[in-house]
């Protein structure tokens, strides 16, 4: 899947720079004899570029990591918060596929109506989060065309029960005998998808029969939100349910899950009876994003205390070789803060730079997961600028003490300083 490509790529760059940074003062101290090292010839014959470039790559690294933190907890609480056109809350799905719903369908709905914290019933062959069942259809001025469509088949009450919004035309009718052999109501995919316009009365061909548009719903997310909603047309058709979806009351969910399992005994024939509750198993479908934004936490936790040790290392190794610099500056007259500002530009540059590196890395793989959604958030700005300030702070936060500790060193000592 995307998610564990996308892990795959970070886990990979951090374990590269890790392996590089890691590797270089390993073979670059091997390298040296005892002499130089004792003489201390090696911090003034070696430039400090390579040493800059990793620390860089490291801050990158954090960096990439800390804007995908932020932009794939964002994704997730927007999927998990996105109106997806029905009511999902307090809704308890039971299944019904070994209860010969068909013959006892009017007798379980009239029993489960009568539970005082039952606010709604509906019977159907899948809950609203669930359709899966697709056939052939050919419409009425489709001139032979024909396309694969979701079918749902639920009773009478489904659309009120899960607050989905009727837009044009009616609900089904039990007024209205023909509503179960004839009518169907589609959803406005459907509308798009035909090229249908004014659709009420219109007809469409499935199963060897035609049935009439009586209504139009409005889309909502029968699918995971990975996927774009596609259309679907709803009939009545009792010998195809195989669930029955009830809305509980504020009151204690406890009982109401009790007293509904009570009355479906009767029908159970002594098998148990399973049910589930729709919010949940609808933020059951995005375990593997969860899973994914937790242990990007975990990655983001360790690169940036790795590169902070880097960047440590690096202003200290700084600071030694710039002590008589800071002894002769004191005697020239640099203050404290001056002294400060100056020692501290030169990383703050480096910074800058590793943001503008990691920003388009980091967008490039953020893009590429996004195209895993139909529906998703923007990559906003806000969260490379969130990250960019944090650095910022942690790299100041961490120099400065450093640096303020040389720049009040006695200059007498500086200048001694070998």
């Amino acid at each position: 899947s995307n998610n564990i490509t996308l892990l795959f790529y970070f886990a990979a760059l951090v374990l590269f720079v890790g392996l590089i940074s890691g590797s270089y003062p390993a073979f670059l101290l091997s390298s040296y004899s005892p002499v130089a090292i004792l003489s201390n010839t090696i911090m003034k014959s070696r430039n400090g570029y390579l040493r800059k470039t990793l620390v860089l790559f490291q801050f990158s690294a954090s960096i990439v990591l800390l804007i995908s933190s932020f932009i794939i907890y964002d994704q997730l609480q927007y999927i998990l918060n996105k109106d997806v056109g029905y009511e999902k809350e307090r809704i308890a799905v039971f299944d019904m596929r070994r209860m010969g719903v068909a013959n006892q369908y009017t007798t379980i709905k009239n029993s489960l109506s009568q539970i005082p914290t039952v606010a709604g019933v509906t019977f159907s062959n899948q809950p609203a989060n669930r359709i899966a069942r697709r056939s052939t259809v050919s419409w009425e001025g489709s001139q032979g065309e024909r396309d694969e469509m979701f079918v749902n088949f639920v009773d009478f009450d489904f659309f009120d029960t899960y607050g989905i919004e009727l837009i044009e035309g009616r609900n089904f009718s039990r007024e209205i005998t023909t509503d179960l052999t004839d009518a169907t109501v589609v959803n406005e995919s459907f509308l798009r998808t035909t090229g249908m316009i004014d659709p009420i009365g219109k007809t469409f061909r499935r199963f060897g029969t035609n049935r009439t548009i009586i209504g139009v719903i409005k889309d909502f997310n029968f699918q995971t939100l990975h996927l774009p909603i596609e259309p679907v047309t709803f009939q009545i058709d009792p010998s195809f349910f195989q669930s029955v979806s009830l809305k509980l009351t504020s009151a204690d969910i406890n009982v109401s899950i009790d007293n509904i399992i009570q009355v479906l005994s009767n029908f159970s024939s002594g098998r148990p009876v399973n049910y589930y509750f729709l919010d949940t198993n609808f933020n059951q479908q995005y375990q593997s994003e969860e899973k994914l934004a937790r242990t990007l936490q975990y990655f983001t936790f360790v690169a940036i205390f790795i590169a902070c040790l880097g960047l440590y290392g690096l202003v200290s190794f700084g600071m030694g070789q710039k002590v008589k610099e800071i002894g002769i500056r004191k005697v020239l007259g640099s203050t404290i803060r001056g002294l400060t500002t100056h020692l501290t530009k030169d990383f703050v540059k480096q910074v800058v730079f590793a943001n503008l590196t990691a920003w388009p890395i980091a967008y490039f793989l953020l893009e590429r997961w996004m195209q895993n959604f139909a529906f998703h958030t923007n990559i906003s700005l806000v969260y490379f600028i969130y990250s960019g300030g944090l650095t910022f702070l942690i790299t100041l936060l961490l120099i400065s003490a450093k640096t303020i500790k040389a720049a009040s060193a006695n200059p007498v000592e500086s200048l001694r300083y070998e």
